[in-house]
């Protein structure tokens, strides 16, 4: 369970980090 919330964080983590490059371009 533990593992699996962790990859959702990551996913979730790397999509705002593509929203801020998004908006940075």
């Amino acid at each position: 369970v533990i593992a699996v919330k962790a990859e959702i964080v990551l996913v979730v983590h790397a999509k705002h980090v593509l929203v801020k490059i998004v908006h940075v371009k």
